[in-house]
C-alpha cells in the first residue's frame, strides 16, 4: 500500500492507521518549509513510527538534501526519477 500526500494537507487520521502504508512519498514544496513541517509532524507522531518517508524534488542541492534528511526524509531524489533507478532505492528503503 502506497500513499501520496500533499505536504500542506497532511494530518494524520486515526481512524487510517490500521492501513499501515508501506512509506509516505513527499514532493518538496516551494518554499521547502511546509515538507519541512510536515517530515517534522509525521516523525513525531506515534501513529507514523515506523513510517520510512521519501521527498522527491526538482532541485537537489546538498543544503536542501540535508535539510529534508534532518527533518527525517529516508531518502531524497531529484524528480523525476527514472523507474529502473526508482525501483531498487525503494526495495532498498523498504528492506526488501
Amino acid at each position: 500500500f502506497v500513499t501520496h500526500l500533499e505536504s500542506y494537507n497532511f494530518e494524520l487520521d486515526p481512524q487510517l492507521a490500521h492501513l499501515k502504508p508501506d512509506f509516505i512519498f513527499l514532493e518538496l514544496s516551494d518554499p521547502p518549509k511546509y515538507t519541512l513541517e510536515t517530515l517534522a509532524r509525521i516523525h513525531g507522531s506515534a501513529a507514523a513510527a515506523g513510517l520510512k518517508t521519501l521527498v522527491v524534488t526538482r532541485r537537489l542541492a546538498p543544503a536542501i538534501s540535508a535539510r529534508c534528511q534532518e527533518a527525517g526524509a529516508d531518502l531524497v531524489l531529484l524528480q523525476p526519477a527514472q523507474p529502473q533507478h526508482l525501483l531498487p532505492l525503494l526495495l532498498q528503503l523498504l528492506g526488501n
